[in-house]
């Protein structure tokens, strides 16, 4: 079993472009080994629903057991497992285990939400999804991303057994505001498909739901079992903007005053004092 896990935390971890296992943010795996559901951060199990069975098995001893008959009739039809490892990441892998057992739906066409995405900042975005579509009396699978505006991108469906099927996903944010190069792929028993050209630069993933989320009804019944769940994610920290450099002003020198010239006063010539005339004294 952790032989098992390891290798398919290396195929995850290696999924994201340009980087080792070593170099990602983080990884999460359950294999339910534990017999409980502890590995999750939440799990709406109401009333007992959902829980660790041996009967759930893919490998080792225990898997997650889905039960939807019987549901309590005063609460929503969902059974779920969250894990909120990731926090504002930019790229998110996972892979798992899935079998759709005998569960019976009431309606068909009928759409079951397995996978969601979640962003803690705007809990009621769904970056991405992962939907099962009954039809016609067999199961399909398609994936979906949903861009900066909310609009939803789906990829084309693939077939679903019902058996054990494994499972991946691959979503990618967009590298800048006009890049638009985001993406979501999904791969069903080797088969895979996906969306790419989104612009979702906006959005980042905190958390993903697993199990019945939505479409299944009151009046479904069957189990559904998971096991060998395992993803990793990667962030690109944000650039910090370099502040602008508000260049100092050159200071124009202020022009040397010539000065003007004082003309000299011109001396007033002082008239030397006239001797006093001498009148001569005749005797």
């Amino acid at each position: 079993m952790k032989k098992r896990l390891f290798a398919l935390f290396a195929l995850v971890a290696l999924s994201l472009p340009g980087v080792s296992s070593a170099q990602t943010n983080g990884t999460f795996a359950d294999g339910f080994e534990s017999g409980n559901l502890d590995a999750w951060t939440k799990a709406a199990t109401k009333d007992g629903h959902l829980y660790a069975s041996p009967l759930a098995k893919f490998t080792g001893d225990y898997g997650a057991l889905f039960d939807v008959e019987g549901l309590p009739l005063d609460s929503k039809p969902k059974l779920w497992l969250k894990d909120t490892s990731p926090e504002a990441d930019a790229d998110y892998d996972a892979a798992w285990m899935f079998n759709l057992n005998d569960l019976a739906v009431p309606a068909d066409p009928r759409v079951v939400r397995i996978v969601t995405g979640r962003m803690k900042e705007n809990p009621d975005r769904r970056p991405f999804e992962v939907r099962l579509i009954y039809s016609g009396g067999s199961w399909t699978a398609l994936g979906i991303i949903r861009d900066d505006d909310d609009v939803a991108w789906r990829t084309a469906t693939i077939p679903v057994q019902r058996a054990w099927t494994s499972f991946g996903i691959q979503w990618r944010r967009s590298t800048g505001p006009s890049a638009s190069d985001g993406s979501f792929k999904l791969t069903v028993d080797g088969t895979s498909k996906s969306v790419g050209g989104i612009d979702n630069d906006l959005t980042t993933i905190d958390g993903i739901q697993i199990g019945l989320l939505g479409g299944i009804g009151r009046t479904s019944t069957g189990t559904v079992f998971l096991d060998d769940f395992v993803s990793a994610w990667l962030s690109f920290p944000t650039p910090t903007p370099t502040p602008e450099v508000t260049p100092t002003p050159e200071v124009t020198p202020t022009p040397e005053v010539t000065p003007t010239p004082t003309p000299s006063p011109t001396p007033t010539a002082t008239p030397s004092p006239t001797p006093p005339e001498v009148t001569p004294t005749y005797t």
